[in-house]
């Protein structure tokens, strides 16, 4: 975010806080944002609530399976994703979801499944569906609104 603009948000969030403090800070976190880069290329910027939810997800998933993600921490909200190592991690998310029949765990790993089918297909590294479960699943992730 520019000097200019990051001024005029801290000025707009601070006379929000003062007549809505709770408001103030839930408009902010939606204007701040997380930086997802693969290169020089900025492959997702989602809103500083998702950006977090999502490396704090994908990190324990990283956790539970053993294996590195391939996000590297550039600063508290700037990731650079190493696209090998990441791949690696997501194509094992996809292969492990759908070898469960336990609703609830699927869920919870389809939705950092989803962004990061988005993020494979940014980098020229797309996962292709063998079963029409799993096409459905990958046509409703290519779906979702990510900003760059």
């Amino acid at each position: 975010m520019n000097t200019a603009l990051s001024t005029a948000v801290e000025q707009a969030a601070a006379e929000l806080r003062a007549k809505h403090p709770s408001a103030a800070i839930l408009i902010y976190l939606d204007l701040v944002s997380y930086v997802f880069d693969v290169g020089d290329d900025t492959v997702w910027s989602p809103a500083l609530r998702v950006g977090d939810l999502y490396v704090r997800f994908l990190t324990q998933l990283g956790d539970h399976f053993g294996l590195p993600t391939g996000l590297n921490a550039m600063a508290s909200d700037y990731y650079y994703i190493d696209p090998a190592t990441f791949e690696t991690f997501a194509r094992k998310l996809f292969e492990e979801n759908f070898r469960s029949s336990h609703q609830v765990g699927r869920a919870m790993v389809e939705s950092v499944l989803a962004p990061s089918i988005v993020i494979l297909d940014r980098i020229n590294r797309p996962v292709s569906a063998s079963t029409p479960e799993q096409r459905e699943f990958l046509e409703k992730a290519r779906a979702l609104s990510m900003a760059r």
